[in-house]
């Protein structure tokens, strides 16, 4: 469901995403169920396609605190596509010296690096106290760098082993693609993702639609208490939302995307979030149905 460095189950992963156009941002709403299973300190790696010449840094990651029904009434809201079988489709550099910080958010101490090689990480994770600190692997690192080089990296170290629902994590970026929204879902636990491989993905995905004037109209249940910045993102791109199912599916490794580019121009009924097959987005996506009509 995500790359964790160990044996971990994150339970019902849920992913929101929208566009901002008068900001030209992306913004991620990612929820689960963390549960480390390893017996050591733990950590989920998300990749974040940030523009060239951007970082990432805590400023953007956007305060979700004691918020537990954001992604719930995105959800209740949309019109869904459910998937309860395998999906169509056929399954088959120089880098310049970075940055890294490291804060705590939420449930996660993060450590968000920025071109940054695995001695510059491993570096920053002294930083943290040693009961949430992870041994991140040269391996693993290189393995980022070599694949999505222009990437950032958003290391959320953990050690919790109960498995509850936490606050979402948050995140708003300049993205290097505008018309092409991505949700990091590569999958590994405890080793390298291996890009060739099938794996079983099982995600609730969540488009904000508010700019193309379709899908179902969200009722924030804690509007009036989330923050305003928060608050101001979800009304500009996620006050409508389309949505849909993957339940323990066999798909291609990889990230899912959104192409605004084609969202629903074909079909008045649908538009398709893709899975991609390994790094690339590009015409070997599996096409996940979206239902363009009102409701939840």
């Amino acid at each position: 469901m995500c790359v964790t460095l160990h044996d971990a189950r994150l339970g019902q992963t849920t992913i929101a995403g929208w566009r901002v156009p008068e900001r030209r941002t992306h913004c991620l709403l990612y929820g689960n169920e963390p549960e480390n299973r390893a017996g050591v300190p733990n950590a989920m790696i998300l990749h974040i396609p940030v523009a060239p010449g951007t970082e990432l840094t805590q400023e953007n990651f956007l305060p979700t605190a004691g918020l537990r029904f954001v992604l719930e009434d995105m959800w209740r809201a949309a019109p869904k596509f459910r998937e309860l079988r395998e999906t169509r489709g056929t399954y088959g550099a120089g880098l310049a010296k970075g940055s890294v910080s490291v804060f705590t958010m939420g449930a996660y101490t993060w450590v968000v690096a920025n071109r940054a090689d695995a001695d510059m990480i491993s570096d920053a994770l002294e930083w943290i106290p040693e009961y949430v600190r992870p041994r991140i692997s040269r391996g693993l690192i290189g393995f980022y760098l070599r694949t999505w080089p222009d990437d950032a990296l958003a290391i959320g170290c953990f050690s919790q082993a109960g498995g509850k629902a936490t606050e979402p994590v948050g995140i708003e970026y300049p993205p290097g693609d505008w018309r092409r929204l991505r949700f990091p879902a590569t999958d590994a636990h405890g080793e390298i993702p291996d890009l060739r491989a099938r794996v079983r993905v099982n995600h609730r995905l969540i488009v904000g639609t508010t700019e193309l004037g379709l899908g179902g109209t969200v009722r924030f249940r804690e509007f009036g208490t989330m923050d305003a910045r928060l608050a101001r993102l979800l009304f500009a791109g996620a006050s409508q939302v389309v949505a849909a199912e993957l339940l323990d599916i066999p798909m291609a490794n990889g990230d899912f995307y959104v192409d605004f580019a084609g969202f629903g121009q074909d079909d008045a009924r649908l538009g398709y979030i893709l899975r991609a097959h390994g790094a690339e987005l590009d015409g070997r996506a599996d096409e996940i149905p979206a239902l363009l009509t009102a409701g939840g």
